[in-house]
């Protein structure tokens, strides 16, 4: 499952802020005529130096999440029958409770699974759907999977289910943590979006950037999500999130191109950009010129603008930025 992002907090949550590229905002408490240190909050080179938490494991794009191991292809190789009767049988191995022992797993603080995994070590809705589709795809079965949002869920979380295309062109949905085959989990939904076997591959490295973003590792992130879009160059999430780390990376032309794909495809206009404003690091950036050019009312609206944002700020970053705002304003009032 992914976490969706829309309206005003899009560029609050689309990266939190252990992928922030700076250093902590020094403390200001000693203010003075000295240049403010934004340079050091917003610099890419300063970027490149932020210390992040050690990798368990390196994230390979080439990784595919429908291979199969021994055991995977055994339960595939054990189907028997017509389609629908080999959909039955998958459905009553791998289904949660099912006789593979397959279990679910929260996808909270670790990467995506594949096929493989998923079977041996549990897994959620996206990972379940890697081993529907590696069967399916066996088998010889056509399908695809869907994004869906669950009537009953949080609004801003999606999951992903596989289904089978029958002789007869009927859909059946394959939602593993169901009671029943042609059922889901959860009750009614909404369909965001259509995969094919193929481009539901992307939602893996989606995913895999969504936690290496979370773990602060950004280059790793931003590589995660072009493989995505590389399968996938539809999805108005992943063109938002990369805009967002292309942003903080000093990317600003790249950013800006990612950002205006997400709008392009996003029809409910909640990717779209507010351009009457800029973002945290062009704020900043410009607040540091105006306070270099002693332009002291042009300074404060530039701080507060970056406290507008919508960047997800610790409360000692936050209460700094209200300070050197204050400053500012001081100076300029006189």
């Amino acid at each position: 499952m992914r976490l969706r992002h829309s309206g005003s907090d899009i560029h609050e949550n689309a990266v939190g802020r252990h992928a922030r590229p700076y250093a902590v905002i020094m403390a200001a408490a000693a203010f003075t005529t000295a240049p403010l240190l934004t340079e050091a909050i917003i610099s890419p080179a300063m970027a490149q130096t932020t210390v992040q938490k050690a990798a368990t494991s390196a994230y390979n794009p080439k990784i595919d999440p429908f291979a199969q191991n021994d055991r995977l292809a055994a339960i595939s190789s054990g189907l028997t029958g017509n389609s629908i009767e080999k959909i039955v049988g998958l459905f009553n191995a791998l289904r949660v409770g099912g006789t593979a022992g397959v279990k679910t797993v929260k996808s909270d603080g670790r990467p995506p699974r594949t096929a493989s995994e998923a079977l041996a070590r549990g897994g959620d809705c996206t990972d379940f759907s890697y081993m529907v589709i590696s069967i399916l795809k066996e088998q010889g079965i056509q399908g695809g999977a869907m994004v869906v949002h669950f009537n009953s869920a949080r609004k801003d979380l999606d999951h992903m289910i596989a289904y089978a295309e029958v002789d007869n062109g009927d859909q059946i949905i394959i939602d593993l943590q169901a009671q029943k085959l042609g059922k889901t989990g959860k009750g009614e939904y909404n369909v965001l979006t259509k995969y094919t076997y193929d481009q539901a591959a992307a939602m893996y490295h989606c995913e895999y950037g969504d936690y290496l973003r979370d773990k602060g590792r950004t280059k790793e992130a931003m590589a995660a999500y072009e493989r995505s879009l590389e399968i996938y160059p539809e999805d108005a999430y992943v063109h938002q999130n990369l805009g967002v780390l292309c942003e903080k990376a000093g990317e600003m032309e790249r950013a800006a191109g990612h950002f205006k794909r997400a709008a392009a495809l996003d029809s409910t206009g909640s990717r779209t950009k507010d351009v009457t404003r800029g973002t945290y690091n062009e704020e900043l950036q410009a607040g540091q010129t105006d306070y270099n050019g002693s332009d002291w009312c042009g300074c404060v609206q530039h701080f507060q603008n970056a406290l507008e944002s919508g960047e997800k700020l610790t409360k000692q970053e936050h209460g700094t930025i209200e300070q050197y705002r204050d400053a500012c304003s001081a100076k300029c009032e006189k």
